[in-house]
């Protein structure tokens, strides 16, 4: 016979699990690209392929970047490429600040996993269809070491889908 006090927490567990899994998302679209445990080659390109055709509200985009607590600098200088169906292509440039000046990862994790968000861009769709969004590093390295994974995220900033 389980006692009382255990029942209790495991009905607040069951609870909060339940309030957790039905909150509202924004995210639109969120997927990453895992890379190579040798490491991220210079001419390498992430490429993400999103479907977009909400005109009435903007999009927020983000970059997400999950480093090692072995990557070997404070910074990553980002090259992205967006592609609009209509193939109009606009090139930009984001430079993520991974750790302060001490030292310390800016992002969420600990050891040796940590997950850092950069925003990218805020825009509204002027062509409805498939968006195609390649990124590679900007590094001076030809292979980068310490980034495993290159994530995007699109939220509507409406916030509804």
């Amino acid at each position: 016979m389980i006692n009382r006090p255990l029942t209790k927490l495991l009905k607040l567990f069951l609870m909060a699990a339940l309030l957790v899994s039905c909150s509202h998302n924004k995210s639109h679209y969120y997927e990453f690209r895992e890379l190579s445990q040798e490491g991220w080659a210079v001419n390498e390109r992430c490429n993400f392929e999103a479907e977009l055709n909400d005109s009435v509200g903007g999009y927020n985009i983000y970059v997400d970047v999950r480093h090692q607590g072995n990557y070997p600098y404070q910074n990553l200088w980002l090259f992205v490429e967006r592609m609009s169906p209509d193939s109009a292509v606009v090139n930009d440039t984001i430079a993520c600040d991974l750790a302060d000046y001490s030292g310390k990862w800016l992002g969420k994790g600990s050891g040796s996993v940590y997950l850092f968000s950069a925003p990218y861009a805020q825009f509204e769709i002027k062509a409805p269809g498939k968006y195609v969004i390649g990124i590679r590093h900007g590094m001076r390295d030809e292979v980068l070491k310490g980034i495993s994974a290159i994530g995007l995220r699109i939220e509507l900033q409406h916030g509804e889908e």
